[in-house]
């Protein structure tokens, strides 16, 4: 008993210098922590991590040795936390030597800073035993290596990932698989070195520590974790980009070239597309087709569905993205292409025009094909197709062979160019407007695309929200819908009984005009009108007057009480995705003019104000679709109240932008 007692008040004695008698150690600011908690989101994680240990090995260290060396210790801490602080600047600048030297010096630091107190620490074991207070200190300078050894692996990682572009290309096909799974093996041991981290965390003893300290080495557990579940996700997307390279067996894609100025609920029109079959990273086959010959292979008969219906009695693969939501019009078509005589594929990627546009200003690309006069370029690229495809000046029988010839000419300047972290980018924003979309039978591959906003998926209904999703399908006036520029104004009326009414306003303004006709007619005077006339070629070409058939998906359930613009009979409603849909034909909008469709229904739900209840909005853009925007308005009844707001506002918020992401808008609101 007497011993027990003993033992206890050692152990309260050892406790009283944590409590804050002379440590009083802080490292120095430099005004930089803010800008790391910024990025923290991203890549450094760990750097946060490894600052909040620092602090705690500061104190730890201190304690082992005392008030006598605690002046060296402070020093040395410090440096070492400089150093980390350096390294993790000079990553998030992507100067990866900077960084390495910085986290180079700050375990030599470290090392320093473990050799002096090493002695003290087996000399006061020896005296007291074990100490869960020295099992601290050291898991603490033992985590601190580790940070040191992260930070260092991570930019080692990351500059061999920059090099990788240049690296694949330069190999032309040898030895590329090698190359990627050697950084995957990188990854694999940055993985292994942060799960000792975490394990090394795992055993600091808390209760030892005074309760500041004590909270933000749990803090730092929690974002070593976090940390951890990146680089997890990273390997996950490092497997299935091996597998979309034909790692193991040989992948094939089907490359849907949509028009964008023909607007389809994917996108664009598809007419023509691309069979690419890969193995081992090398591409053995590529083959570019044009639909119509492949629909001219189809014996099948399906029905069209509406809209579509209007411009053809049967449904054919170069209508068949006609769901808004690509992992369903890529089945179809996949379907489709299997029906007409075409192979089965493992992968369906969508791309409009746009993202060649982009990327031809972004490289400064001047294309020069044989048989054409004028170089292609950003400014002349969709109208040069469109006009060489529609006037069938080919020699060929394919018309679109100006699109396929400047395919792998369009791929070596691709390849030559050094401006992949720009491409990218540009790639990444590409896929956020729709104009990229994947869908992959692999379910591996295909979790992927949805985890990185690829896939094209139409948001699932949820009870209880409202949802807007306006959807263009071109069936008239042929390329005009690059001149159409989309107005979307919503308001939502809330009344005091909880009551929601909907107004949705579509404006469509034709903007062709005078110059547009004389640049067509620069390219008649330059190439001729091949099998059309003059003014055939502009029709098609955007002066025709533009006629679509459009549909609304709202909440299911919701029923519409009004029309304005429209005749309310003439209004198709059905169900699709979970949502209902309200379609009909707008237009004809002949050049030049504006038309208006006012839209009014009541939703299937209403809110619920005992004491509080939240109005939550989203809107999705249809994929492709450029020249739009949206405005957002929440009208409510006098007896209510905001409580509070997304977007954040001291009123009522309202939205009023360019239509190129998803919109999300909330109010809570509260009776007065």
């Amino acid at each position: 008993m007497n011993k027990k007692k003993q033992v206890k008040k050692s152990v309260s004695v050892k406790m009283e210098p944590l409590k804050g008698q002379f440590f009083d150690l802080s490292p120095a600011k430099t005004g930089r922590t803010k800008l790391i908690f910024a990025w923290m989101k991203d890549y450094a994680r760990f750097v946060f991590s490894g600052v909040v240990i620092l602090v705690v090995l500061t104190v730890a260290s201190a304690y082992a040795r005392g008030r006598e060396v605690i002046s060296e210790s402070s020093t040395l801490a410090s440096v070492a936390y400089e150093d980390l602080q350096e390294g993790a600047m000079h990553l998030i600048g992507q100067n990866q030597q900077e960084a390495l030297a910085s986290f180079m010096e700050a375990e030599k630091n470290f090392r320093a800073l473990e050799k002096n107190t090493a002695f003290f620490t087996d000399q006061a074991r020896t005296l007291i035993g074990q100490s869960h207070y020295l099992d601290t200190a050291n898991m603490l300078m033992d985590s601190a290596l580790l940070v040191t050894d992260i930070g260092k692996q991570l930019t080692e990682l990351f500059e061999s990932i920059k090099q990788l572009p240049d690296q694949i290309f330069a190999a032309e096909g040898e030895g590329v698989m090698e190359l990627i799974h050697h950084e995957k093996d990188r990854l694999e041991s940055l993985i292994q070195t942060v799960v000792d981290l975490q394990q090394k965390l795992a055993g600091v003893h808390l209760d030892t520590l005074p309760e500041a300290l004590s909270e933000k080495v749990a803090f730092a557990q929690e974002q070593i974790g976090l940390f951890l579940t990146i680089l997890l996700e990273l390997r996950d997307y490092s497997d299935q980009i091996l597998t979309l390279m034909g790692d193991r067996v040989p992948h094939r894609y089907l490359i849907l070239l949509q028009n964008n100025h023909e607007v389809r609920a994917t996108g664009g029109f598809i007419g023509s597309y691309m069979i690419v079959d890969i193995n081992d990273s090398k591409i053995t086959k590529m083959e570019s087709r044009d639909i119509y010959g492949t629909d001219g292979q189809l014996s099948q008969v399906l029905p069209a569905p509406p809209g579509i219906d209007l411009i053809a009695d049967r449904l054919f693969m170069r209508d068949a993205n006609y769901s808004p939501d690509f992992p369903t019009s890529a089945q179809q078509i996949m379907w489709f292409l299997e029906a007409s005589r075409g192979p089965s594929v493992d992968t369906v990627i969508a791309i409009t025009q746009t993202p060649v546009e982009e990327a031809l200003a972004m490289v400064d690309g001047e294309i020069q094909l044989e048989g054409i006069p004028t170089s292609i370029n950003a400014e002349n690229f969709s109208r040069l197709i469109s006009f060489y495809t529609e006037a069938k000046l080919s020699e060929t029988n394919t018309p679109k062979q100006l699109l396929f010839d400047l395919i792998p000419i369009f791929k070596e300047k691709l390849e030559t160019a050094d401006r992949w972290p720009e491409l990218f980018a540009l790639a990444k924003k590409m896929a956020q407007e729709g104009h990229i979309q994947v869908y992959s039978r692999d379910p591996g591959v295909q979790s992927v695309m949805d985890r990185y906003n690829l896939s094209g998926r139409i948001t699932p209904a949820q009870e209880g929200v409202d949802y807007l999703s306006v959807i263009s399908t071109s069936i008239g006036g042929n390329k005009s819908d690059e001149y159409i520029e989309t107005d979307l104004s919503h308001q939502t009326q809330i009344d005091a009984s909880g009551q929601l009414t909907d107004t949705l306003v579509i404006q469509k303004e034709h903007t062709y005009g005078m110059l547009d006709r004389l640049a067509i007619q620069e390219l008649v005077e330059t190439y001729g009108v091949g099998e059309l006339t003059e003014g055939t070629l502009r029709i098609i070409l955007g002066e025709g007057d533009n006629l679509d058939y459009m549909r609304v998906y709202v909440p299911k359930g919701s029923q519409l009480i009004s029309t304005e613009g429209i005749d309310m009979e003439w209004v198709d409603i059905s169900e699709d995705l979970g949502y209902t849909v309200f379609g009909f034909v707008y237009g004809p909008l002949k050049w030049g003019d504006m038309q208006q469709v006012k839209l009014t229904y009541t939703l299937p739900f209403d809110l619920n104000f005992k004491p509080i209840d939240d109005y939550r909005f989203i809107a999705q853009r249809q994929a492709g679709v450029e020249n739009l925007s949206i405005q957002k308005e929440v009208l409510i009844d006098e007896s209510l109240h905001v409580e509070q707001s997304f977007p954040e506002s001291q009123d009522m918020p309202t939205i009023d932008q360019a239509f190129d992401k998803a919109v999300i808008y909330l109010v809570s609101l509260v009776k007065k």
